[in-house]
């Protein structure tokens, strides 16, 4: 018995590979300490991440858009824990 489908043409359907960086990358990028950048992420300065596990990693792109936004705080006032 044989198949008639096609074969599936992945670039077309597939999106981009999303690029995920450390606080120690993201700190060289903002020109700040990984431990601030824990402590913005936490504070809502920054966009939380993702969680990896312990680890929290960030997607590039997003930062890269909150940076163009001109880094408006992520949350209202900047206080609270997710």
């Amino acid at each position: 018995m044989t198949s008639s489908t096609q074969p599936i043409d992945s670039t077309a359907t597939a999106s981009p590979p999303r690029r995920l960086i450390d606080a120690k990358e993201l700190g060289r990028l903002l020109g700040c300490s990984w431990r601030h950048v824990l402590r913005m992420a936490d504070a809502g300065v920054l966009p939380w991440g993702c969680k990896l596990g312990r680890l929290r990693r960030w997607d590039l792109s997003e930062i890269e858009a909150f940076i163009s936004s001109g880094c408006k705080p992520v949350r209202p006032n900047g206080n609270g824990r997710r």
